[in-house]
């Protein structure tokens, strides 16, 4: 019946025909100016110009004149359409006579309704063997990649109306779609897992170690003079209520779940000098951060630390220096500025503290060459000593060099004898110079006597300076001996 209806659309405009059968049809009305009536019988004999149809492809082997002419103009020409040569073949019209396609090139799947090109055996309404190319300007200018596809306009999958290049909806729907994005997906999320894009990546890496598997990769550049106020490589926007009597139990900007499925496993890696923000609280092995940073458990700082060490449960190490109610180091492990409620502290604290010294039973001299010049004791011994340098020796220069800079408690001692009536003064030197406040002073009596010559001071000390003990006979020049000497640093404070 529909190869009649296809007649009747061709020649409606002159001639009315009623299908008697699938393979034949009448001429009620014959044709104004219809000169050779032979080509088209009109009294139901079933052939055309001399030919009886026997079968569908027979019924379609008509002339070009018989059509032709049934809408009253014969040319005197007959253009027969060709015989095809296997099923599936379709005719085209070269410019010369009509001319069957090879069915690898085109082909129609007459029985399941489908359409095959570049390939005769089509699985689907239309398949393609090749690339192909989709759009007004496209077509016929640019060429499709291989096996691919160019669209010039927008993509829409379940849905009639897209407004981005590529926008999916899920059935039933109902999420807003933005205008102005690359990509767009919206719908429902199923009862399980909330999905509304999955993506799945794998690779086989094999020798090129460089290679970086992404699920996600995103990279925005900012072309010529463009400006970009804000750009995100990837822009999250938290899940939003929109209307009804749904809610969100938990809502997650973000959401990973890691799996343990490589030698090294990060939920988070973030890489390069960028900084990183955050304008909420964090919680790093809880849910519920009560403060800017919340960590359930041990915690490490300190380049050499971190990776390397474990802190106690609960518990912090630090590898620098701490300083708390205050803005800058002193270079002390921990400083604190305020008070400290030492009822409720049970501390083992290591104070920064040195000394040195040296004792012999048999006089050591020491020769005051130039009257008033302060002459180097030297030690040869070094007591318990956390934060100083000790150096010295047997009439070697002897001294300490401060590590950490603070308020120091110093003593010392020098016990000897010296010539009659000459005048000994003892002090302190930081580097080169004379801490008046630290200097102790004796004069021998007419008859000689042994003295011991002690003090007890507070100085300043900076990191880096060198403490000293030193001598001097003023008023005088000779020698004088020492039996024993010592001095010790304790820092007190600041």
């Amino acid at each position: 019946m529909k190869y009649s209806i296809l007649f009747l659309v061709i020649v409606l405009s002159s001639v009315a025909f009623v299908s008697a059968n699938p393979y034949s049809f009448n001429l009620y009305e014959a044709p104004t100016g219809v000169t050779n009536g032979s080509l088209l019988d009109v009294n139901n004999s079933q052939y055309f110009q001399g030919y009886t149809p026997t079968t569908l492809r027979d019924f379609f082997k008509l002339t070009y004149d018989a059509l032709y002419c049934a809408i009253g103009d014969c040319g005197g020409t007959t253009y027969n359409i060709t015989d095809g040569t296997a099923d599936g073949q379709m005719t085209f019209w070269n410019g010369t006579s009509w001319t069957p396609t090879e069915t690898s090139e085109l082909f129609w799947d007459d029985t399941d309704k489908r359409l095959g090109i570049g390939t005769a055996s089509p699985e689907n309404k239309l398949d393609v063997s090749g690339a192909q190319v989709i759009g007004s300007s496209y077509a016929g200018v640019n060429t499709a990649p291989t096996d691919g596809l160019l669209v010039e306009g927008n993509v829409g999958i379940g849905t009639d109306s897209p407004i981005n290049k590529v926008e999916i909806v899920q059935a039933g729907g109902t999420a807003r779609a933005f205008g102005g994005q690359i990509f767009s997906v919206r719908g429902l999320s199923p009862a399980s897992y909330g999905y509304q894009l999955a993506l799945s990546f794998s690779t086989t890496l094999d020798h090129r170690a460089t290679v970086i598997g992404a699920g996600i990769y995103s990279q925005i550049r900012a072309l010529g003079g463009s400006t970009v106020p804000k750009a995100a490589g990837i822009y999250i926007d938290t899940p939003v209520k929109e209307g009804g009597t749904g809610a969100f139990t938990t809502a997650y900007g973000l959401y990973i779940n890691t799996q343990d499925k490589a030698t090294n496993n990060y939920g988070v890696y973030v890489k390069g000098s960028q900084d990183s923000y955050f304008e909420g609280n964090v919680g790093i092995g809880t849910d519920s951060p009560q403060n800017k940073l919340d960590v359930e458990g041990g915690a490490v700082i300190g380049s050499s630390y971190a990776g390397v060490n474990t802190a106690p449960t609960d518990g912090l190490l630090v590898e620098g220096n701490v300083v708390l109610g205050g803005t800058t180091s002193d270079g002390s492990k921990l400083k604190v500025i305020g008070s400290i409620n030492q009822t409720e502290v049970n501390a083992i604290i290591n104070n920064i503290y040195g000394g040195m010294w040296y004792h012999n039973h048999t006089a050591t001299e020491l020769n005051f060459a130039v009257d008033g010049t302060y002459y180097n004791l030297f030690m040869t011994n070094m007591t318990h000593n956390n934060g100083f340098t000790y150096q010295g020796g047997f009439n070697q220069t002897s001294n300490l060099t401060a590590q950490y800079s603070g308020l120091y408690q110093i003593t010392y001692m020098a016990s000897g004898d010296g010539q009659n009536n000459h005048e000994y003064f003892t002090t302190i030197f930081i580097d080169e110079t004379i801490k008046p406040n630290c200097e102790n002073h004796h004069k021998m009596a007419a008859g000689g006597d042994i003295i011991t010559q002690s003090g007890n001071c507070f100085l300043d000390i900076v990191a880096g300076e060198v403490v000293s003990l030193r001598a001097a006979n003023v008023g005088n020049t000779g020698t004088g001996n020492y039996y024993s000497s010592n001095i010790n640093l304790v820092r007190i404070g600041n």
